[in-house]
């Protein structure tokens, strides 16, 4: 039996196991697709002794390795959001407007939804940084920055 043939016959059983660690249907037939052209361009490393074992390993060996490359790249973004909340948060507030009186302010920020206002007092008031802000709220960092903006304008809405 050739290669490709002994390949070909193999196919239904990688097919059936791509299914199994693929979350959708295109994505298993991306695997058995990379399992197929890895198995092809490493032909003369097979040494003919258990074609259907070897082209499961592959396979097993691809996905595993695209999804630690993918959980990196998660953690990653989850860095540069951390680090970037941290270059917002150092940015300085503009300059106060002489109408905006203090009295003002707490009202504005009294009349806010309990999230909102609970953000705006950890991080403006206490002088919380955002992640430590969303320790203690229990919420992830994107939250806080979503509500503190959120909160930012309902109070600048409410200036006189």
């Amino acid at each position: 039996m050739s290669f490709e043939s002994e390949l070909e016959s193999c196919l239904p059983v990688l097919r059936a196991f791509a299914q199994s660690l693929a979350r959708g249907r295109m994505e298993a037939d991306d695997l058995v697709q990379e399992t197929v052209a890895r198995a092809l361009a490493g032909r003369r490393g097979f040494d003919g002794a258990n074609m259907k074992g070897w082209l499961l390993t592959i396979l097993k060996n691809y996905f595993l390795n695209e999804s630690r490359k993918a959980s990196l790249r998660r953690v990653r973004q989850d860095q540069v959001v951390a680090s970037s909340c941290g270059v917002w948060a150092a940015q300085t507030p503009p300059a106060p407007d002489s109408r905006w009186v203090g009295q003002d302010a707490v009202a504005a920020i009294d009349r806010l939804i309990p999230e909102y206002r609970d953000v705006v007092v950890a991080v403006e008031v206490e002088g919380l940084r955002y992640k430590e802000a969303s320790e203690k709220l229990g919420c992830p960092i994107g939250t806080v920055m979503s509500r503190l903006h959120r909160a930012r304008a309902a109070v600048a809405e409410a200036r006189p």
